[in-house]
């Protein structure tokens, strides 16, 4: 009956500018879709060529050589009988496209370029090629010589047409096509297409497949049809990559899935299809037939050719499949794992280097190495003839066949720890334990000779010894002993990167990895030219937060112990004394900021275009529950200076995997400069005025408030009762557990006025407070003590104006804690009420505070953006012999 299709797409392991070593992997996957039944080929963006080329696109022999190895392909006896869809640059009246050439028997069928550029994180084509911007509209191209000689055509169709064969319709995108809002699948469904083709280059980031697989999803679930992707695979020379993921959908649900993390150079996944499937489904969908009425039409190339067979009842059609997500841990072993391995077979080096620290970066690399060894075992287990062949050009050893992953990671894996006087021996400890088991090469080193040497350098020409903060230095000081450790590690490891297989007498050099995160890039926490300075960096686009997570998988996958450590220890760079044998010297604390902080920094700044002020408005609702918005004001200042003031360092920064959406690498991803003013005038001044107005709306919000709810303050449940007991004479101190804390947080100290004699009397008085913290101040009246010999009942002459602008005064300095009138008061402290306490022998009818639910005496009040003027207190109501409590009402 002609209605069942076998479709193939690859995903294959291609290598900028390796011509022929790609035109194999291409035969090679057109071979394998032909044993598979399959009539249509569908093969990754730019193959023939290999995508990440970049500035060699600009180069004349790039498009002769593409063309050279087409011209092969199309005489090539596999080519037959199967339409071979591939990638390569191509002028059209000498403009560059992107474009994929469709053939069949030795006849291009069409040559479809690129209709939307990728632009955007690592991707720079407009920078290469052009859009075709002629909508469903094509052109002559006239085919250079070397093509026509084998096709005998001399004019061929360029442009945005379709394929039309006898019982399907094809059509074309690329790559980006399928992420833009005006996508080509789209209208080509309404005009008939069928079954859509992506041939992309999508590199890996952390959850990005889930996207990647939505979007091949609802390509067909809302118009029908069958799509296939096919994606690049492995590193080809660039810090990215690529993740495969190839895949086939139809009507909106996935049918056949590619694997995503994989050493194998070529994959096919194939699906046998039904197209009345999808014809039916479209014939259901109502709208979608009234739009398709009048859509326009796209040209079509008719091909004598039927991607069906006449009797193929007995074909099976497949069946919906659930995709297979990894997780973010996965990702992060497998991912930068491939990548390492590409680097290394193609790279001709023995093997990797790497400075173990015994900390959680150095650890992850190393369990990234220790993966890259599983897979490669796993691989060559499976039988895969070409990871078995690179494996023994890289040993050195043409018999040798890698079984146990420990016992290849001693073959090509080195580490080494590199200890001073400041190392402690916990990391010395941590390192070789887990060197032991992943089973790599280590070594135990001390560099505190070379340090001294060159330190001593530093001394003869000048006469000055530095010193450690530690030990009475300066800052400066403190930093260039760090950074001499630092640089002196980097200078080491590549001399052992060199020389360490010549003296275990095994040929070839080392590879030296890095192990800065991205965070600590982003931050600028790292020395230039230290031993995050290195030939390659496999967790450089990943977060310090990521890294402990993809740890603790490590430790429950592998049965790594020595992780657990690893994980529990703090992170530290070890470059400055101990203490008493501890490590004093933590990252955190030398940052002024927390990885979590700093990976919200990274997200805002990048992902979200943050600038100083728009992170700080988003942080002060994101760390309301936590954070003033003053403290917001400062960690978005400090953050922005530190990146301003280390943004030098990205511009030399180790190649490294990229990973994560945020990271600063100066290479393509984020261009910025690396000058900048580190103070932020105009910035920092726009955050100092939001924050005012911010404290200003909430002075006014909790003024009405407070005027509200000045009724129920007794019975609020932040209300504080300081009760004392019968047990206290009149001239003791109740113990510390009942005093009530300060704005400081501090005891302060409750002292029972000399002339109180009536105890029982004070237990009656509550003090009440709203503020965040219990902001209870005492006052006692030293200018209302009675004279010397004066009892209780006796009252002391004092004058009103005085004892007023005492109050004021110390009032003032009490909560605003500064003698600087311009310092503006805590906003928690805004509120003052002045209460009486009296003593059972006083005459005057004034009521005790416990008696009443308004304030005994009177209230007073200070603005943080007024004069710190209060409003005048009725001295006559303050008793003779008494003393006054200040407390703060601020937050009620």
């Amino acid at each position: 009956m002609g209605r069942k299709v076998t479709l193939a797409t690859c995903t294959l392991n291609q290598w900028a500018m390796d011509f022929e070593g790609n035109m194999k992997r291409i035969l090679k996957s057109v071979v394998e879709s032909k044993a598979k039944g399959a009539a249509y080929r569908l093969g990754p963006e730019l193959e023939i060529c290999g995508y990440g080329c970049s500035d060699h696109f600009f180069e004349s022999d790039t498009f002769l050589h593409s063309f050279e190895v087409l011209g092969e392909l199309l005489n090539h006896p596999a080519c037959q009988d199967i339409i071979v869809d591939t990638g390569m640059p191509v002028r059209h009246k000498n403009v560059a496209y992107n474009c994929r050439i469709i053939f069949l028997n030795k006849k291009i069928l069409l040559i479809r370029p690129k209709k939307a550029m990728c632009d955007d994180g690592n991707y720079r084509e407009s920078r290469w090629f052009s859009p075709w911007l002629k909508h469903r509209s094509t052109e002559d191209h006239y085919l250079p010589r070397i093509i026509t000689e084998i096709t005998g055509q001399k004019v061929i169709p360029f442009g945005d047409g379709v394929i039309s064969t006898i019982d399907t319709c094809i059509g074309s995108e690329i790559c980006e096509e399928l992420w833009t809002p005006d996508r080509s699948h789209m209208h080509q469904g309404l005009d008939g297409v069928e079954i859509f083709t992506n041939a992309s280059g999508s590199y890996h980031e952390l959850g990005k497949s889930s996207v990647t697989v939505d979007l091949v999803k609802s390509a067909t679930a809302t118009n029908g049809g069958i799509y296939m992707f096919s994606n690049l695979r492995g590193c080809d020379g660039e810090r990215v990559y690529y993740k495969g993921n190839s895949c086939i959908a139809v009507n909106g649900f996935i049918v056949a899935q590619g694997g995503e993390f994989s050493l194998a150079d070529v994959e096919v996944t194939t699906a046998t299809l039904d197209l009345e499937d999808v014809r039916s489904y479209r014939h259901l969908i109502r709208s979608r037939c009234f739009r398709a009425a009048s859509a326009e039409a796209y040209p079509r190339i008719q091909v004598d050719y039927a991607l069906s067979g006449k009797e193929d009842t007995f074909l099976p059609s497949f069946e919906p499949i659930e995709w297979n997500y990894h997780s973010h841990e996965e990702e992060i072993a497998m991912g930068p794992a491939c990548w390492l391995w590409d680097y290394l077979r193609r790279s001709g080096m023995a093997g990797f280097f790497l400075p173990l620290s015994g900390g959680v970066d150095s650890a992850s690399v190393a369990c990234i190495v220790s993966t890259m060894c599983h897979l490669v075992c796993s691989a060559v287990k499976r039988g895969d003839a070409q990871v078995l062949e690179d494996c023994r050009r890289i040993v050195g050893d043409a018999t040798y066949t890698p079984t146990d992953p420990r016992e290849m990671c001693g073959r090509v894996f080195t580490t080494c720890y590199m200890g001073t006087e400041n190392s402690s021996p916990e990391t010395k400890q941590r390192a070789k334990n887990l060197a032991a088991q992943i089973g790599s090469y280590h070594m135990g080193i001390v560099i505190d000779a070379a340090v001294m040497a060159v330190v001593g350098i530093f001394t003869t020409v000048t006469g000055l010894v530095p010193r450690f903060k530690a030990h009475g230095g300066t800052l400066r000081e403190n930093l260039a002993l760090q950074n001499v450790q630092a640089r002196l590690r980097m200078v080491l490891a590549y001399l052992f990167a060199q020389l360490v297989l010549w003296a275990r007498g095994q040929p070839g050099g080392l590879l030296v990895l890095g192990s800065a995160n991205v965070d600590e890039g982003l931050r600028g926490y790292m020395t230039k030219y230290d031993c995050s300075s290195a030939d390659l960096n496999p967790i450089g686009g990943i977060s310090k937060t990521d890294l402990k997570r993809f740890l603790k998988y490590c430790l429950q996958e592998y049965g790594l112990s020595a992780l657990e450590g690893i994980l529990k220890a703090s992170p530290t760079a070890e470059l400055e004394p101990l203490v008493d044998g501890q490590i004093a010297q933590t990252d955190e604390e030398d940052m002024g900021m927390t990885y979590d902080e700093l990976s919200q920094y990274g997200k805002l700044r990048k992902q979200l275009c943050c600038g100083p002020y728009s992170m700080f408005c988003k942080l002060i609702h994101t760390w309301q529950n936590h954070c003033t918005p003053e403290e917001v004001a400062d960690k978005v200042k400090h953050f922005f200076r530190c990146y301003s003031i280390n943004r030098h360092k990205m511009t030399t920064i180790t190649p490294a995997y990229h990973a994560e959406s945020y990271s600063p690498d100066d290479n393509r991803f984020d261009h910025r400069q690396f000058l900048y003013n580190v103070k932020w005038n105009w910035q920092f001044r726009a955050i100092d005025k939001q924050t005012k107005a911010l404290m200003a709306h909430a002075l006014h919000s909790t003024s009405k408030q407070r005027e509200k709810t000045w009724e129920n303050f007794m019975e609020n449940e932040k209300t504080k009762n300081l009760n004392l007991t019968s047990a206290y004479t009149s001239r003791e101190s109740p113990p510390a557990d009942t005093a009530e804390k300060g704005a400081t947080g501090t005891n302060s100290q409750f002292t029972v006025p000399p002339y109180v004699t009536n105890v029982k009397q004070m237990s009656k008085n509550k003090r009440v407070t709203f503020a965040k913290e219990a902001d209870v101040c005492q006052l006692s009246s030293p200018w209302r003590q009675p004279p010397d010999g004066t009892s209780g009942g006796a009252s002391g002459v004092v004058d009103d104006s005085d004892l007023e602008s005492d109050l004021l005064k110390f009032s003032i300095e009490t909560l605003q804690k500064s003698s600087d009138e311009n310092v503006h008061l805590p906003t928690y402290a805004e509120h003052i009420s002045v209460h009486n306490v009296c003593n059972d022998m006083q005459t005057h009818s004034q009521p005790t505070l416990a008696s009443v639910n308004v304030p005994a005496l009177s209230t007073s009040y200070s603005s943080s953006y007024g004069s710190y003027r209060m409003s005048s207190i009725p001295l006559r109501a303050i008793p003779s012999k008494g003393y006054v409590d200040i407390v703060n009402l601020g937050t009620c």
